[in-house]
């Protein structure tokens, strides 16, 4: 399992350049799984919160897409639209100087007798996807991912531990002075799996953006 960091500053300059990292129309920030791994037939849904950045006078509209369908592979055992429920007061809204933050959550139910069906005991795990459709009016994005799923058998091989992180990066209302900034991010991740970062911001680019410590690059200091 890969661990995706992604972090955004949400700091306002001016700045004419449209890197990849900046965010200027709907964007997927990222999706939080808890729990990191579940188990077939132990009775617990998958839990997942959605973040995204809008422009500041939108808001989001989310359906789920993914079609049900027969196992054809342990890749992909896709999540029919029946099993995920979006929960319709969980969104929320935070605005910044140029963007609005938009997060929801949404429960997914395990589908126990479909697997247990279809792949009888020689089931050990396998990755489950799920997909939305988020709109905030103008542009659309579809947002697929993936979470694991294993037999209770393999448990003492699944020992998961949920990662800390201590990152430093300028906090929003400071003035700035200078055209670059150093951020970092310092992760205490007791797992084996390798960590990818990712850093978005709202104004100017970033220098080694999968980098755990990217150089943030403005033109103009300022608010």
């Amino acid at each position: 399992m890969i661990f995706f960091l992604l972090l955004f500053l949400l700091i306002s300059c001016n700045d004419s350049d449209d890197p990849q990292e900046k965010i200027t129309k709907l964007r997927t920030i990222g999706v939080k799984v808890s729990p990191l791994v579940n188990y077939l037939n132990s009775g617990e849904q998958t839990f997942l919160e959605v973040h995204l950045a809008i422009p500041l006078d939108a808001n989001i509209s989310v359906t789920t897409t993914m079609d049900d369908g027969p196992i054809l592979n342990l890749n992909r055992i896709p999540i029919g639209i029946e099993d995920v429920e979006i929960d319709q007061n969980s969104f929320q809204y935070e605005d910044f100087n140029s963007l609005r933050h938009a997060w929801f959550e949404a429960a997914i139910d395990i589908p126990n007798e479909k697997i247990t069906n279809q792949l009888g005991e020689a089931f050990e795990g396998a990755q489950l996807q799920y997909a939305f459709e988020v709109s905030d009016g103008t542009h659309n994005e579809t947002i697929v991912g993936n979470f694991l799923l294993a037999a209770d058998s393999t448990k003492k091989n699944l020992d998961f531990t949920n990662l800390s992180i201590t990152k430093s990066i300028p906090t929003t209302g400071k003035t700035l002075s200078g055209s670059e900034h150093s951020l970092s991010m310092v992760s205490n991740n007791p797992n084996t799996e390798d960590l990818k970062y990712g850093w978005f911001t709202s104004q100017g680019r970033m220098s080694n953006r999968r980098s755990s410590k990217p150089i943030w690059i403005i033109d103009q200091a300022g608010d």
